[in-house]
């Protein structure tokens, strides 16, 4: 650091009371000039113990979307499922050699030879 840009007792107070004030690291930089950085400025910032600022900014407020209820939906006969019709079990065959799903079932489960 060269002689014009150390950290004298009056440039500290400047960096402090500008620092409270809320400016910004870069802020301070320029407003010190003579070669101090922004990264000087946050160095001395934390030797001297000032991270945390006086006076927070805060955050910027957003309204809160507005919440509404949504409206119960009624439901209406093209919406309701339709009526299935009772079905009442099927007779057995009453024809001897008439075949139904469940014996074809049967006869390919039990493998070619079995129909033979």
């Amino acid at each position: 650091m060269s002689a014009a840009s150390s950290w004298t007792p009056d440039r500290v107070q400047i960096l402090i009371r500008l620092w409270r004030d809320g400016l910004s690291a870069s802020q301070i930089a320029r407003a010190l000039a003579g070669g101090v950085t922004r990264s000087a400025v946050i160095g001395k910032i934390h030797r001297l113990g000032l991270s945390g600022r006086a006076m927070p900014s805060p955050p910027p407020m957003r309204p809160r979307p507005e919440i509404r209820p949504r409206p119960m939906l009624q439901r209406t006969a093209a919406m309701r499922p339709p009526r299935t019709a009772t079905l009442e079990p099927a007779e057995p065959p009453s024809e001897i050699g008439s075949a139904t799903v469940l014996t074809f079932a049967a006869a390919s489960a039990a493998g070619p030879s079995a129909t033979r």
